[in-house]
């Protein structure tokens, strides 16, 4: 059955997708500008808008244990 393009009826929103699920903590890491190609290399991510290198969720922080930022 195909809807009609002029339908009003409203989609109802399921509560897992409202925007007040929480996201995952990222690992932040103090990466100095001469080791950031090692960084990269293990897997790192440049996030620009905070100006810091990050372990993207999935990969295991271990191998960047040395640039840890302290909380």
């Amino acid at each position: 059955m195909a809807w009609p393009l002029h339908s009003m009826e409203m989609v109802a929103v399921s509560p897992s997708a409202s925007t007040n699920s929480k996201k995952p903590a990222i690992t932040i890491l103090n990466v100095p500008y001469a080791e950031k190609d090692e960084a990269k290399k293990l897997g790192a991510k440049w996030d620009a808008t905070r100006k810091k290198w990050y372990v993207p969720q999935g990969l295991n922080a271990e191998p960047f244990s040395r640039w840890v930022a302290a909380s």
